[in-house]
């Protein structure tokens, strides 16, 4: 499914969140881990969002490796990582996306 958001066009990725964890110090923010892939592209994202209703609520830097997705879900997977923050707000419900355009 499309989602319209505040940043463009996002679509829903392929993903698991491994965890949701308090950044030491910061309250507004909360860090995110796990690992996504866009299954419209063989190209995959070098970044991915968090949304929340229809807005960009984080980001994350996708690339560490994940050798587990690679041997499991699929080859484009080899380093779907990532690594990102979340608003504390919406740190219990938002989806992740992978945005349309161009990377």
């Amino acid at each position: 499914a499309k989602i319209g958001t505040d940043a463009g066009t996002m679509h829903a990725c392929k993903t698991h969140v491994d965890g949701v964890r308090e950044v030491p110090g910061e309250f507004r923010f909360r860090i995110v881990e796990g690992w996504a892939m866009d299954e419209e592209k063989v190209r995959q994202p070098r970044f991915i969002y968090f949304a929340a209703d229809g807005k960009i609520v984080g980001l994350a830097l996708r690339g560490a490796p994940r050798p587990d997705v690679s041997d499991i879900i699929d080859l484009r997977g080899g380093y779907a990582g990532y690594y990102g923050y979340v608003l504390a707000t919406n740190a219990e419900s938002f989806t992740v996306v992978c945005p349309e355009g161009a990377l």
